[in-house]
């Protein structure tokens, strides 16, 4: 055989085309610091926003997303601060993003208008 040639067998995508999955954000992480500096991991699959503590957040990232089929690390955070939130925890997290390879400059920082505390 010569030259290299590579092939996908048995990939099915349900309505997305190749390109779209290859790009995919497989594996987004979505971070909410609250007014009163409480941590939150938004959109839990079937549970929503839910209170976290650092530890568990470092997990997470440490972790990725996982599942059976198709375990990923962390594709892309997006760090959702409420305004007033204390800035102690916002460094916190940002540190804490950092130690697990999502330097600042990598995160994207939106403000949590709807922060539940």
């Amino acid at each position: 055989m010569t030259g290299a040639r590579s092939f996908i067998v048995g990939l099915i995508t349900v309505g997305m085309t190749l390109s779209a999955w290859a790009s995919a954000d497989v594996c987004h992480v979505d971070i909410g610091i609250g007014l009163d500096g409480a941590i939150f991991d938004l959109g839990v699959p079937n549970l929503g926003t839910v209170r976290r503590s650092p530890k568990v957040l470092k997990e997470h990232l440490r972790g990725g997303c996982y599942n059976d089929a198709s375990p990923s690390p962390v594709t892309s955070v997006t760090l959702e601060v409420a305004p007033g939130a204390p800035k102690a925890r916002v460094d916190l997290v940002y540190s804490i993003l950092a130690t697990y390879g999502w330097p600042k400059e990598k995160v994207k920082q939106v403000t949590w208008k709807n922060s539940p505390h």
